[in-house]
């Protein structure tokens, strides 16, 4: 299945500022890496609604159009 991943803005500039502190660490978040399925491996949430942590990462996302979409709303760091 073919998945469409769309980074939302506060995503963009959530990981623009993490980049600045650790580059390698949000070079992981390969779309092709992460979203090989819809439900990706260790994701947890609801059905439309999905966490996964990725490194020191947590990444909230949101599956849409019959589960193609993939959005990427949230990117934080873990504490």
């Amino acid at each position: 299945m073919m998945l469409h991943v769309v980074r939302e803005p506060e995503a963009l500039s959530q990981a623009e500022r993490h980049a600045q502190t650790d580059p390698p660490g949000c070079g992981r978040f390969s779309p092709l890496s992460i979203y090989s399925s819809a439900s990706p491996k260790g994701a947890f949430g609801s059905v439309d609604l999905l966490r996964i942590h990725v490194g020191a990462y947590r990444v909230l996302h949101e599956i849409t159009g019959s589960r193609r979409q993939i959005g990427v709303i949230h990117l934080g760091r873990l504490s």
